[in-house]
């Protein structure tokens, strides 16, 4: 189990990442027109972007879309928001062990700042991409009067950090052992699901 200076330093971490993230969801559920104007700020951001390959995967993809993608976005940075909200919280406090009181509670939530995180880390990823830049700051004589470093830059390896931690915060909460049941029963649920259909077409017609 982690400390408690490194709970406490990935607490603080967490609580900042999560509150940009919580404004930034906020921000556009209360707009009420986020996903209406999508559509029109990534036709605004593709203009001379050297990612070809993002371009026509916006296009092709997200564009016919947009409305959809807008809700998805809006709610995911709410949710993602409060999950590492609460996650920092219940990093300050005493982590329940196994037979614990509250210990399944404990789980749940270091797993949804799990999730969280990542999903911070796919959205920090393709805000990158839609800006045209890469994923390390490089010299930019264009923007002598901006900071070298800003906060769109810094989240991505800070989500990094935050899946990493939280993730093997779980690993140590649920055992190792239980993780890999638990991944070797949803396969060999997957693995059923699959092979339904090809049971229904061999099945003879009555």
């Amino acid at each position: 189990m982690f400390s408690k200076g490194t709970r406490y330093l990935l607490a603080a971490v967490q609580a900042v990442v999560g509150y940009e993230w919580l404004v930034s969801g906020a921000n556009k559920v209360l707009s009420g027109s986020f996903p209406q104007g999508l559509a029109d700020a990534l036709r605004e951001g593709l203009k001379d972007n050297p990612n070809v390959w993002y371009v026509e995967f916006v296009r092709g993809v997200v564009l016919p879309h947009s409305v959809a993608y807008g809700y998805l976005i809006q709610y995911c940075e709410l949710a993602a928001g409060v999950a590492l909200q609460i996650g920092a919280l219940v990093l300050c406090g005493r982590l329940p062990e196994r037979g614990q009181p509250y210990h399944r509670l404990a789980i749940a939530e270091i797993a949804a700042a799990t999730a969280a995180s990542f999903g911070c880390l796919l959205l920090c990823v393709n805000l990158h991409f839609w800006m045209g830049d890469g994923l390390i700051s490089s010299i930019n004589t264009a923007k002598a009067f901006d900071e070298g470093i800003d906060l769109d830059t810094l989240l991505p390896p800070l989500s990094l950090i935050l899946l990493v931690m939280n993730g093997r915060l779980l690993t140590v909460l649920m055992g190792r052992d239980d993780i890999l049941a638990r991944i070797a029963g949803l396969l060999t649920r997957l693995t059923h699901l699959t092979r339904l259909p090809r049971r229904m077409d061999e099945a003879p017609a009555s």
